[in-house]
């Protein structure tokens, strides 16, 4: 098999191909991982009675060091959510830091809630605080925004428990605890310039109403019923 320097290269390549495919091409994630996974064996020569049981053993050894940590997260980000405790969490953030730098408290709020909440589910979560603030501060849409995706975003690959950051340090074999710290500490700064600094440069130059264009759904654009067969 091939080893050295190319391997890392084809590594490189591959998950370059990987985004692409899920990214532009829309192609479902999971498929989309096991193709590159299969296509990657076979492109530095592995044996190709090998490949299949390569490709699910490296997915269950996965599963079996963070697969419990993960659903545990996913349960505690569904009682942050119907408790309404992110909610609080969210309006605490906002008054420390005031109306003027409200969008860096949600970048930060964004940022402790994608700890246990997945990204999709936290932004869903968060966004109603999105169109409130505008409209009481004056501050762009896009700034808050922005400003929550990469709160969210930075914390959902950089700390643990979130799966990323917890199949790294599987891998790696890194202390978890020093894990953690050491994603918040990067987290931090980086949320703060992406999703505060940036936010706000960007919002003063796309200008956005915070208006939703309501979506009408025609009978006629409606897939037709087919009638029963006697």
């Amino acid at each position: 098999m091939i080893t050295g320097n190319l391997l890392i290269l084809i590594f490189v390549l591959s998950l370059a191909v990987l985004f692409f495919a899920i990214l532009k091409l829309k192609i479902e994630p999971f498929l989309a991982l096991i193709t590159i996974a299969i296509l990657t064996a076979l492109s530095i020569g592995m044996p190709l009675k090998e490949v299949a049981s390569t490709v699910t053993v490296g997915f269950g050894n996965t599963l079996a060091g963070v697969g419990i940590l993960i659903g545990l997260g996913v349960i505690f980000g569904q009682f942050l959510g119907a408790s309404g405790a992110v909610e609080k969490i969210a309006q605490a953030v906002l008054n420390v830091f005031g109306v003027k730098r409200s969008s860096a408290g949600l970048a930060l709020t964004g940022t402790a809630v994608s700890i246990p909440v997945f990204f999709d589910a936290a932004f869903v979560i968060l966004s109603g605080l999105i169109r409130s603030l505008a409209t009481k501060t004056g501050i762009s849409v896009v700034s808050f925004v922005t400003a929550l995706g990469v709160g969210l975003i930075v914390s959902h690959n950089m700390i643990a428990p979130t799966p990323g950051p917890l199949v790294v340090a599987e891998n790696t074999g890194a202390e978890l605890g020093l894990f953690i710290i050491y994603g918040i500490i990067v987290a931090i700064p980086a949320t703060l310039v992406g999703g505060y600094l940036y936010g706000m440069f960007i919002g003063k130059r796309i200008k956005h109403s915070g208006e939703v264009e309501e979506i009408v759904i025609e009978k006629a654009d409606l897939p037709k019923k087919k009638s029963a067969q006697a």
